[in-house]
């Protein structure tokens, strides 16, 4: 698996993106929930548990290549796009101006992560920390479950999961039939993590959460397709202004 992780690596800073359209193709290639990326983390599960937490590190330093390369070239193609625009022609008839606003997802970063240490930090403060969250945003008859699962920097792990916003917990296309949504990852911080860090995992305890915005925006409001948050459609980002 490591020689398949350093294969892709190498693939992806070789990737050229000169256009919108070599944009899009990486991004469906590496960086969605489909791609290659997330399909090595689904493998996750087969790997022998020494090889696990090295596995977990080359696979979150894969992804953070992944992320940084398709931020670079959506800021650069942006660039290049607007410096070759038209210049103003002032005889011209006056044309009506319409004003922006700041897109629903790319307004922040592309995923949030949040740890909180503390003396006597429990599972259950982060599970109450998550159930607050979800109820504000969400609303307050949204139900969570917790799935086990690993990641390389908290034990004990898991996945949190919402009921599907268009069926109700149903069962749906969007849900693919299981009535359930997942939203994060998250866990009590190792203690090796802490040790790292000076802290003394026998005295402070804590807990950690990430989840994908772009995901977050698509429950809140109740979008059924997740592309649509990225293919520009005026009609659709209109319903986003100020």
């Amino acid at each position: 698996m490591e020689n398949t992780i350093r294969s892709l690596q190498q693939e992806i800073i070789e990737f050229a993106i000169a256009s919108t359209a070599d944009l899009e193709a990486f991004r469906l290639k590496y960086t969605v929930r489909k791609g290659l990326i997330a399909a090595l983390f689904g493998q996750l599960k087969s790997v022998d548990p020494a090889d696990k937490p090295r596995m977990g590190q080359l696979l979150n330093q894969l992804k953070q290549t992944a992320d940084a390369k398709l931020t670079e070239a959506e800021e650069r193609l942006a660039s290049t796009e607007s410096s070759s625009k038209r210049s103003i022609d002032l005889t011209l008839p006056g044309r009506r101006s319409f004003t922006g606003s700041e897109h629903p997802v790319q307004k922040v970063l592309g995923e949030m992560k949040s740890i909180f240490l503390d003396k006597k930090v429990s599972f259950a403060d982060l599970k109450a920390t998550i159930y607050s969250f979800a109820k504000q945003m969400f609303g307050t008859d949204v139900k969570l479950r917790f799935r086990p699962s690993f990641f390389p920097f908290t034990e004990p792990s898991a996945e949190v999961d919402v009921t599907c916003y268009l069926c109700g917990g149903k069962g749906c296309k969007v849900c693919k039939k299981s009535g359930w949504l997942e939203i994060m990852g998250c866990g009590m911080v190792h203690p090796n993590v802490m040790r790292n860090c000076g802290i003394d995992p026998e005295e402070w305890s804590g807990y950690a959460f990430g989840m994908g915005v772009d995901r977050t925006v698509l429950l809140r409001y109740k979008i059924d397709d997740i592309r649509l948050l990225f293919e520009n459609d005026l009609r659709m980002l209109r319903q986003f202004g100020a």
